[in-house]
């Protein structure tokens, strides 16, 4: 055997070992001392995710406390058997006593009026009837309806009870409160900043909400949900819902908000509710019922 042809293969075992102390000896000149390592910062100016939503909910709160009363535009879209409806309302809230209004302008509610006042007029829901909504019964007719009713449960998703901006805010300051415990069994809150939206006529700040699976019926699988907070009001006036492939299972949106609107006895009266009920102090908040959102 020709011993140089045997040893050749391995003669660059002594570059291979310079080579690898030089590398050595950079990695332990780059190598950051004991204490100087920062972790990734948020860019100069800038608070922290969780510290932004807290302000953006310090912000909303304050603005609706403000707020004794409103009236507003409501768009609601959600599924059923299949199909997609999109119905606009008008909305009236007063805080005391607790009270809501809603009178249906477009969609297959048209016409229908609902009334309730927590704790008066026996603590019914009062309810002017559109074409179809019972069996036998024709549009305009008068009823009233116990909150536990099983009319009134299988007619809406959300109780009356939770009707409005501000149960919408207190959820959202639920899922910020547990968020901060690094809990986030109510699901994880992301801050996706303002945005433009073609359903809208102010940018809107929007704040998504993943739902874990089992936590909410209308999509027991999980998905997510997209709340916009209105960038001048700080209210939150949108709430989109998807399932966990992207579908969108509701949405909803308050716009032509018009606060400290004075509201009488008589708006939320079930006695006056029917086709010529609703006074017209709305202006922006009729006209024009089916054009985009107005947060003014």
């Amino acid at each position: 055997m020709n011993l140089e042809h045997a040893t050749a293969p391995f003669s660059w075992l002594p570059r291979l070992a310079l080579l690898i102390c030089c590398l050595l000896g950079l990695l332990l000149v780059a190598k950051p001392k004991p204490g100087l390592a920062e972790p990734a910062a948020s860019p100069p100016g800038r608070s922290k995710p969780k510290e932004e939503l807290r302000q953006l909910f310090k912000k909303a709160t304050a603005r609706y406390a403000q707020a004794d009363s409103y009236i507003s535009r409501f768009v609601q879209r959600e599924s059923s058997a299949g199909k997609r409806i999109e119905e606009i309302l008008i909305f009236y809230f007063r805080k005391e006593p607790w009270s809501v209004h809603f009178k249906w302008l477009a969609g297959e509610g048209q016409g229908r009026e609902v009334v309730y006042v927590k704790g008066r007029y026996e603590n019914k829901i009062h309810i002017v009837l559109a074409g179809g909504d019972v069996p036998l019964l024709p549009a305009g007719h008068k009823i009233a309806l116990h909150l536990d009713s099983p009319l009134v449960k299988s007619a809406s998703k959300t109780p009356i009870t939770e009707a409005g901006i501000g149960p919408l805010l207190d959820r959202f300051g639920r899922a910020l409160d547990a968020c901060e415990r690094d809990d986030y069994r109510l699901g994880r809150l992301t801050l996706r900043g303002e945005q433009a939206r073609p359903d809208y006529d102010v940018p809107l700040i929007m704040v998504e909400q993943t739902i874990p699976p089992n936590i909410e019926p209308e999509v027991p699988r999980g998905g997510r949900r997209m709340i916009g907070f209105h960038s001048q009001l700080f209210l939150p006036v949108l709430n989109e819902m998807y399932d966990e492939i992207g579908q969108e299972v509701g949405y909803y949106r308050f716009d032509r908000l018009e606060l400290g609107v004075r509201l009488e006895e008589t708006d939320f009266d079930p006695a006056r509710i029917g086709p010529a009920s609703v006074r017209q102090p709305e202006r922006s908040v009729t006209a024009a019922a089916g054009s985009r959102g107005s947060g003014s």
